[in-house]
């Protein structure tokens, strides 16, 4: 889903993590797609709520890097542009042009006259209608792609991150960490996130995505304090994630653990999980894509695979759809990225 480095570094575990993490947001939707809740891990987390968390992360830990290769603010906005808009955009008309005509139970005039229709491409702003006529309609959810309100959420972020750099606050890291901090205290102290869901209330998402991606932009910039002492560090952090858990702020303690692990592990260069990425990164296409390929599954056999057969069989087409993304949209709108700052120097996504 989100951002891949600017930056030349060797391989590590980061394509590996993307590409999983879009297919767990499969799984998870295939749950609620086929009108089944969504297993939750220890009754506090979906599986596809676990992936925005590494996603955000990710994001977080290599985005920066992006920016203090070439921190201007004009090529900076025009890279994240590149690596959302235009896979978006092609996604977007081809679902309005070519595959809700193929699906819709409506006229064909009817389908392109109506109004929701043309709403449907104001994702090209990010800007989201979940329903076009006649498609899906006997779905257990009638929706067209229910993951993209994320995309809204990174690009917020992006520009939080672009305003940083702009009011110099990247360059010191204390003053990233108190905002880190600020947030963390208000989501999870003062909104007190624990007991507002225990009692039926709201997770603010926005909020619990952005800890995410502060995390990592924090973790990114402090990495000279947790690398070369990386054990010790997890073994402190455990400690800490250990003690929230105990007196039962558990999101508070599972943002901890899972943001540091996913950055852990994303630094390593495990053999064969490196390579992950070495026919392309499909994780973008397969986020953007998943959805709708299980709504069509679901659509076209009467709901009637079944959850485990259903996944396989969406996986597939997804894994299909989304290395076409990368390599007929995605990659040829990353290679402007060149066009767009200084050479490169050579530098680590873990530092």
């Amino acid at each position: 889903m989100n951002a891949a480095p600017d930056v030349v570094h060797p391989k590590n575990n980061f394509d590996f993590l993307r590409i999983g993490a879009a297919y767990m947001v499969l799984f998870s939707h295939q749950y609620s797609l086929t009108g089944q809740p969504q297993p939750a891990l220890g009754g506090y987390q979906t599986l596809g709520g676990l992936a925005l968390n590494i996603f955000f992360t990710i994001s977080g830990f290599l985005v920066v890097q992006s920016w203090e290769q070439d921190p201007h603010p004009l090529r900076f906005a025009a890279r994240r542009f590149l690596r959302i808009w235009p896979g978006l955009a092609a996604m977007g008309l081809v679902v309005v042009l070519v595959w809700a005509p193929l699906l819709t139970t409506v006229d064909l005039k009817a389908y392109f006259t109506d109004p929701q229709t043309r709403k449907f491409l104001s994702l090209l702003w990010l800007s989201f209608e979940y329903r076009l006529p006649g498609v899906f309609a006997s779905n257990p959810l009638p929706f067209i792609n229910g993951s993209l309100w994320t995309l809204a959420v990174e690009a917020r972020w992006y520009l939080f991150l672009l305003i940083f750099g702009v009011l110099g606050l990247v360059r010191f890291r204390i003053a990233l960490l108190a905002i880190w901090m600020m947030m963390a205290v208000n989501y999870f102290f003062l909104y007190d996130v624990e007991n507002v869901t225990r009692h039926g209330g709201d997770r603010w998402w926005n909020t619990e995505l952005g800890l995410f991606f502060m995390s990592g932009l924090c973790l990114y910039r402090f990495r000279d304090v947790w690398q070369p002492r990386a054990m010790g560090s997890l073994a402190v952090l455990g400690l800490l994630c250990v003690g929230l858990f105990l007196a039962h702020y558990r999101y508070a303690s599972f943002t901890l653990a899972t943001a540091a692990m996913v950055i852990a592990f994303g630094c390593r260069s495990t053999p064969y999980l490196r390579q992950a990425g070495r026919f392309g990164d499909p994780s973008y296409g397969v986020y953007i894509y998943a959805f709708l390929v299980q709504q069509t599954v679901i659509a076209l056999t009467g709901n009637a695979l079944g959850i485990a057969l259903g996944f396989m069989v969406s996986a597939a087409v997804t894994a299909l759809v989304g290395f076409a993304s990368w390599h007929l949209v995605e990659q040829p709108a990353l290679r402007l990225k060149t066009r767009l700052h200084r050479p490169p120097r050579v530098e680590t996504a873990s530092g």
